[in-house]
């Protein structure tokens, strides 16, 4: 059960915080349970694992809940302890099975395991028993490690790489886009060129379907060192194809009224990426060459990290002091 590159599988616990006492009047120390739990950390060198709970990770959202939802994206497998069946604990579990995570049901008794959970993995233990809860974990990771393996080896064959970014792709998802398209680029151009007839297309196909385009400020200082990179030998030229692009990409979605919102942002381009429903084409930016012409990754964004990487990533540069409504008759009339 070798592990390459040094990676551990990410093992969240999901169960209730301190002494809780069960509807049966059985008091549970949860704690105890977590703490003898972590010492999967190092039960097996061949197959690693950090284990955690959501009151262990730096808090990166607004509120519990999406904290505890972003723990589960972001893990391998899940342990479950649904003693005393509390309503938040089984919730949670219904969220990591239906975000595809491979789950460990640990129970009193088997009992209060929920009706639909056919052939999860599920361990009963008593209350003398929580110091041997790891030796009863221990011979079912050979069968969590058998499905969740590919992804802990970084899996890029589950992961379509592209060494070249493919236009048809991309076209191909957007005109079948059902509810939202996000796009964050540096330059307009291709979208311009390439794609717009496409959106257009989709959006009157789809009455319900909204589209964010993030770009680059043409008049950012970050526009001078992006010309330079692209080996422009005056900067007015590629300020004003920024330009251009952005408003004709304006002008052309404009009968499509609040179901197209464009911003443009002031910051350091560091990411270029379509975000369409739920799938993200990722597009590598370098200091030598456009995106275009430079590898690319599509993978889902339930995927674990993605919503870090990429929707967080987003929606901080959408909701910025520094992002601003692009207004076409403004600009226009500067």
């Amino acid at each position: 059960m070798e592990i390459e590159n040094g990676n551990r599988a990410r093992c969240f616990i999901i169960q209730p915080y301190g002494t809780r006492e069960t509807p049966k009047g059985v008091k549970v120390n949860n704690d105890a349970v977590y703490k003898s739990l972590k010492r999967l950390d190092g039960i097996d060198p061949s197959f690693p694992i950090r284990v955690y709970r959501a009151d262990t990770e730096k808090f990166k959202r607004e509120n519990l809940h999406s904290h505890v939802s972003d723990c589960i994206k972001e893990s391998n497998f899940c342990i479950v302890d649904v003693n005393g069946q509390n309503p938040n604990v089984l919730y949670e579990l219904g969220y990591a099975r239906g975000s595809g995570r491979k789950v460990i049901i640990l129970c009193r008794d088997k009992k209060e395991i929920p009706g639909d959970m056919e052939g999860v993995i599920y361990i009963e233990y008593g209350e003398k028993e929580i110091d041997e809860l790891p030796d009863k974990v221990y011979p079912h990771l050979a069968r969590v490690e058998g499905e969740i393996s590919n992804t802990i080896e970084i899996g890029l064959e589950k992961i379509p790489y592209l060494p070249k970014r493919n236009d048809e792709l991309i076209r191909q998802k957007i005109l079948r886009a059902k509810t939202k398209i996000d796009i964050l680029q540096t330059n307009l151009s291709i979208l311009s060129y390439e794609f717009i007839g496409d959106i257009v297309s989709a959006m009157k196909e789809n009455n319900t379907l909204e589209l964010r385009v993030l770009t680059l400020d043409p008049q950012s200082i970050f526009v001078n060192y992006r010309a330079q990179q692209l080996g422009y030998t005056k900067v007015g030229i590629f300020r004003n194809e920024l330009i251009n692009a952005l408003e004709n990409v304006s002008f052309n979605l404009r009968e499509f009224g609040s179901r197209v919102r464009i911003k443009t942002y002031d910051d350091f381009p560091a990411q270029i990426a379509f975000h369409i429903d739920n799938d993200i084409l990722s597009c590598v930016v370098s200091a030598i060459g456009r995106s275009r012409d430079n590898c690319a990754f599509l993978l889902p964004d339930s995927i674990a990290g993605a919503q870090k990487s990429f929707v967080e990533h987003f929606n901080k540069l959408w909701n910025s002091n520094e992002s601003r409504e692009h207004d076409e008759d403004n600009n226009n009339s500067k």
